[in-house]
C-alpha cells in the first residue's frame, strides 16, 4: 500500500511539471528602448486631440485639445467646457501668437510663455512636444524608468516628473494614451516677500493619434 501512495504522488507530481509552460525569453528592454529613439526621435509630423487638465493651489482648468505639428510650425486649439473659452496658439520659426475667442492676437517669441501670460496656464509645450511621443527632449539632462516593454513609465526632465500611465498601439507604434505631470515650485505674491510652495498638475489624455 504505501508503495503505491508514492507512485500515486510520484505520477501527480510528474503530470504537475508537465502542465507548466517554458518561460518565453524576456524582452530586452534597453534594446527595445533604443529601437524607440530611434524611430521616434525624426518623428516631427503628427496631429492629436484629446482632453487637458490644470491645476496649481488656487485654480483649475479644463480643455478639449487639439495639436498639429508639422515640423517646426505648432497649431494648438484649446476649448473650454462647454466652449466658454477657446484659445488658438501658433508658433513656428519666426515666433507664437495666441488668438482668443474675440480674435485678439498677443505675440511673442516663445509659445510657452506666452500662453502663460495671457491665459495664467503653465503648461510645458517645449517638453510636451516630445513626451506625448513617449521620448524625452533631446539636448536636456533627464533621468527615465522604462517599463517592461521598453517604454517610458517615467521621466523626470525639466523640473518635470512625468508618469506615462496608458499606451495605445497607433500605426505600428506604442503611443501614450495618459500622461500625468507634476512640478513643485516656489513662488512669492505681488506685495509678499514670502515665497509659498506650488503644486503644479497637468494631466492629458490623447483619444485620437494621427501620424
Amino acid at each position: 500500500m504505501k508503495n503505491f501512495t508514492c507512485w500515486c504522488l510520484a505520477c501527480l507530481w510528474l503530470s504537475g511539471c508537465a502542465s507548466i509552460p517554458s518561460q518565453q525569453p524576456s524582452i530586452d528592454a534597453q534594446q527595445e528602448w533604443q529601437k524607440r529613439l530611434t524611430r521616434l526621435t525624426p518623428v516631427t509630423r503628427w496631429e492629436i486631440n484629446g482632453r487637458m487638465s490644470i491645476r496649481d493651489n488656487e485654480e483649475a482648468y479644463r480643455a478639449t485639445l487639439h495639436w498639429t505639428r508639422n515640423r517646426l510650425r505648432h497649431r494648438i486649439d484649446f476649448t473650454g467646457p462647454f466652449g466658454r473659452r477657446y484659445v488658438r496658439l501658433e508658433q513656428d520659426h519666426k515666433g507664437a501668437a495666441l488668438y482668443d475667442k474675440k480674435m485678439n492676437v498677443y505675440r511673442a517669441p516663445d509659445a510657452q510663455r506666452l500662453l502663460y501670460r495671457i491665459i495664467g496656464w503653465r503648461v510645458p509645450l517645449q517638453g510636451m512636444n516630445y513626451w506625448v511621443l513617449g521620448i524625452p527632449a533631446p539636448g536636456r539632462r533627464e533621468t527615465h524608468r522604462l517599463d517592461a516593454r521598453g517604454r517610458l513609465a517615467y521621466l523626470k526632465q525639466s523640473g518635470w516628473n512625468i508618469r506615462f500611465l496608458e499606451y495605445r498601439r497607433v500605426a505600428g507604434y506604442d503611443m501614450p494614451r495618459k500622461i500625468y505631470l507634476s512640478r513643485t515650485i516656489m513662488l512669492a505674491k505681488k506685495g509678499h516677500a514670502r515665497k509659498t510652495r506650488h503644486e503644479l498638475q497637468v494631466r492629458l489624455v490623447i483619444n485620437r493619434w494621427k501620424l
